[in-house]
């Protein structure tokens, strides 16, 4: 139960960092004390932490991604 919470956790600030990308990212003594001990415990840094969420980024361009997110959606009767 508690590695579970730590994989929600985990993926929670990867997208969090992923869309960090899109405005201007905040220095790192300026996010919360729980999200800088989670970044920390998480990631070990904030520079590795954002490289992360940059490859999460990337990553859901990917051709493949993007096709298996319609067969999903489609599976499910969503879109046409």
């Amino acid at each position: 139960m508690l590695e579970q919470a730590k994989l929600q956790r985990t993926d929670d600030l990867l997208v969090y960092l992923a869309l960090q990308q899109f405005q201007k990212r905040k220095p790192y003594k300026h996010l919360e004390n729980g999200l800088q001990n989670d970044v920390k415990s998480f990631f070990g840094t904030y520079s590795s932490a954002q490289n992360e969420g940059r490859k999460l980024l990337f990553s859901a361009a990917g051709p493949g991604t993007l096709d298996e997110a319609c067969r999903s959606a489609a599976e499910r009767g969503l879109g046409w």
